[in-house]
C-alpha cells in the first residue's frame, strides 16, 4: 500500500482500505451518467447497510473522487459514519 497524501493507494486490488467520508468528491459526470436514489430507495440502502454492513467497497481515485459508489456514500452518511471502505484506483 502506498501513501497518498491521506488517502492510500492499493496496490494489490485485494487491499481495501478505510477512507474519511469527508474527504470524498462526487465525480463531476456522475449525474450525466446515472440517475439517485428517490429519499426511500436511499432510506432502505441505508437501512440494508446498517443491518447487514457494507458488502462491496466503493471505488476511489487517489485525490478522494467517487468512481463507484456515490449511493453507498449517501447512505453512509445517513448513517453517519465517519469512514468507509474503498478501494483505490490508479488512472495512469
Amino acid at each position: 500500500m502506498t501513501n497518498i497524501g491521506n488517502i492510500e493507494q492499493v496496490e494489490d486490488v485485494e487491499q481495501i482500505i478505510e477512507v474519511e467520508i469527508a474527504r470524498l468528491r462526487p465525480h463531476p459526470r456522475q449525474d450525466e451518467f446515472f440517475l439517485g436514489l428517490t429519499d426511500v430507495e436511499l432510506a432502505e440502502l441505508a437501512e440494508d447497510i446498517g443491518f447487514r454492513g457494507l458488502r462491496t467497497p466503493i471505488a476511489i481515485l487517489k485525490d478522494g473522487t467517487i468512481v463507484c459508489g456515490h449511493q453507498r456514500v449517501a447512505a453512509a452518511k445517513i448513517l453517519r459514519w465517519d469512514t468507509i471502505e474503498a478501494y483505490v484506483l490508479d488512472a495512469s
